[in-house]
């Protein structure tokens, strides 16, 4: 009877030890799933934000370069709206010097016209 009764008492604590392993082991485990969790939604928010700035995780390179600009725009402590003024500075340059390229390009036809007509009136004149 006291051997049996050891026995039960050892059987006890063993599966108090297995119990407490187990519960750990849970524990862990929804630990992680609910790392798991947050790290899908973020995913899928950070893949919404990409979707409304009309990129996608299908153009690496072009995920790439932002992610290279808002490093740069953060190691510069910059703020947005003097990054949306520089910015808009830059178009405005762009589009006038788009406009002059016209216009260089206007003015040399001109002047490739005008150099013809006068070299077509020395060829007329004797």
């Amino acid at each position: 009877m006291i051997v049996e009764k050891q026995e039960l008492e050892q059987e006890l604590r063993k599966l108090r030890r297995d119990q407490a392993i187990a519960k750990k082991e849970r524990e862990e485990a929804l630990k992680n799933s609910q790392i798991t969790i947050r790290n899908i939604n973020e995913f899928i928010g950070l893949k919404n934000m990409l979707s409304k700035s009309e990129l996608s995780f299908d153009n690496l390179p072009e995920i790439n370069k932002l992610a290279r600009v808002l490093y740069n725009v953060k190691e510069c402590s910059y703020e947005p709206r003097t990054i949306m003024t520089k910015l808009s500075a830059i178009d405005n340059l762009q589009k006038r010097q788009l406009k002059l390229q016209e216009n260089v390009a206007m003015e040399e036809q001109k002047l490739t016209k005008t150099v013809r007509e006068r070299v077509k009136k020395r060829k007329n004149y004797p």
